[in-house]
C-alpha cells in the first residue's frame, strides 16, 4: 500500500515527530511504500531530510501564501505521479489543498486540537474546523479531541480515535542527570522544577511564573526550567525579576528535552489547552513525576490522577499547591511515576499505533472500492 502524508510545515516538533516514527515502522514492512510531503522553504527541510533518511519519497511544496496555487498544482501533480492509496493530512493548509485535487485518493486527516494565539491562528483554527467535515475520516488524538470534533458536526461514522504514540518505546528508566545540570549552569543539589513546550498564550506558563513565590516559600533551593520558543518568551523572561530571577532559567528552545527529563525531579505542564501532548508521554516514559492541568487528553493519559497529579488549568494556586505537595513527598510521586512508565509503554508504543493506522488505512480503502462499485 503507498500512504502519502502532508505536513503543515518543516519544523519537527511533537506532531512531526509522531509521523516520522510512523513511517519508520511502515518503511519497515514489506508492502508499504511511503511518501512525505511538506511545505518548506529552500534550506530549511529538516523533516524531508529525515523522512529521506527514512526511505521515504519527498516532496517539498513552496511555504509562501503568495504560492499557494502553485503549491496546490504541484500536489495534484504529485498525487498523479505517486498514485497514493491514501492521502493524510496534517493541519488546515495541506487538508485545503488536498480537497480541491480532483481524483484524490481517499483522504483522512489528523486532528490534534487547536489554539486561540491571536486572530490569525484564531481564523485558521475557524478554517481547520469547517474543513473537517469534508475528509473521508479524521483521526483525532485523544477521546476528548473526539468529542470537540463532534462539537463542530465532524459526522461521527468518520472520526477514529488513534492516540499519540510514545516515541521511546523503549527508553530506559530515569538517570541521575547531574552532568545535565551542569552544563544547564544549574545547582547540583535542590529540586528541578521543568516545564517544554512552545512559549505560546495556551501552554500557562504565565500561571507557572505566578505560581512560583508560594513554591519557593516552601522550597526555597527549587529551581524552574522552562524549556522552549515562542511568542511569549520576551514577555515571560520580562516577568522574571527580583527573587525569581536567581530560580527562573529560559534557555530557549531545546532540540533534545530528554536529558533535561532525567536531571529533573517534576514536569509541570500548566497549560490551557491541549490535544495529547508529547511531552508528557516522554515524561512518562523516563519515569518522571508529573503535575498538570486538567485539560483535553491529558486525563486520559494520567487516568484522572492515578499516574500523575492533575490540577484545574489557570490557577496558579493549585499548580503551587501541587508541586508544593509532590516535592513534599517524593517517594509517592516515584512510585505513581513508576506505575505510569508501565503503562504509557504498554498502551501507547508507537508499534501499536502504526498497526491501528494500518487497519484505518485498510478500512478507508475497501469502502472507497465499495463506493465505486455500487
Amino acid at each position: 500500500m503507498r500512504v502519502m502524508h502532508i505536513m503543515a510545515s518543516n519544523f519537527v516538533g511533537g506532531p512531526e515527530r509522531q509521523v516520522l516514527r510512523h513511517l519508520e515502522h511502515l518503511s519497515a514492512e514489506p508492502g508499504w511504500q511511503i511518501c512525505l510531503v511538506s511545505f518548506a522553504e529552500p534550506g530549511g527541510e529538516e523533516l524531508l531530510e529525515r523522512g529521506r533518511a527514512l526511505g521515504a519519497e519527498v516532496w517539498r511544496l513552496p511555504a509562501a501564501r503568495r504560492q499557494l496555487f502553485r503549491a496546490r498544482g504541484l500536489l495534484a501533480q504529485q498525487i498523479a505521479r505517486w498514485q497514493p492509496d491514501v492521502v493524510c493530512t496534517h493541519g488546515y493548509k495541506p487538508l485545503a489543498l488536498s480537497l480541491t485535487v480532483r481524483s484524490s485518493p481517499p483522504r483522512i486527516a489528523f486532528s490534534r486540537g487547536w489554539t486561540r494565539e491571536d486572530w490569525r491562528i484564531r481564523l485558521y483554527t475557524l478554517l481547520d474546523k469547517f474543513l473537517l467535515r469534508f475528509p473521508d475520516r479524521v483521526v483525532a488524538v485523544a477521546e476528548s479531541q473526539r468529542q470537540r470534533l463532534r462539537r463542530i458536526r465532524v459526522p461521527a461514522h468518520k472520526i477514529r480515535v488513534i492516540a499519540n504514540a510514545c516515541t521511546l518505546d523503549e527508553a530506559p528508566c530515569r538517570t541521575p542527570g547531574d552532568d545535565v545540570r551542569r552544563a544547564m549552569g544549574l545547582p547540583a543539589r535542590g529540586p528541578l522544577l521543568l516545564a517544554a513546550g512552545r512559549l505560546s498564550p495556551e501552554k500557562g506558563h504565565r500561571h507557572l511564573l505566578a505560581a512560583m513565590p508560594a513554591i519557593l516559600k516552601a522550597h526555597p533551593s527549587a529551581q524552574l526550567l522552562i524549556a522552549g520558543d515562542g511568542p511569549l518568551r520576551e514577555e515571560l523572561l520580562s516577568g522574571v525579576g527580583g527573587a525569581l530571577r536567581a530560580h527562573v532559567h529560559l534557555p530557549g528552545f531545546c532540540r533534545e528535552v530528554h536529558g533535561l527529563f532525567r536531571a529533573a525531579d517534576l514536569l509541570v505542564l500548566p497549560s490551557l489547552s491541549e490535544g495529547m501532548p508529547n511531552v508528557l508521554l516522554e515524561a512518562m516514559a523516563l519515569e518522571l513525576p508529573v503535575v498538570a492541568t486538567r485539560v483535553g487528553g491529558v486525563p486520559e493519559l494520567l487516568q484522572n490522577g492515578r499516574l500523575g497529579v492533575l490540577v484545574e488549568p489557570a490557577s496558579p494556586a493549585a499548580l503551587a499547591e501541587a508541586c508544593i505537595a509532590a516535592l513534599d513527598h517524593p517517594q509517592s510521586c516515584r512510585e505513581r511515576a513508576a506505575e505510569a512508565r508501565i503503562q504509557v509503554l504498554r498502551t501507547h508504543g508507537s508499534k501499536r499505533q502504526t498497526e491501528k493506522l494500518q487497519a484505518l488505512y485498510r478500512e478507508v480503502v475497501e469502502w472507497r472500492s465499495r463506493m465505486l462499485t455500487v
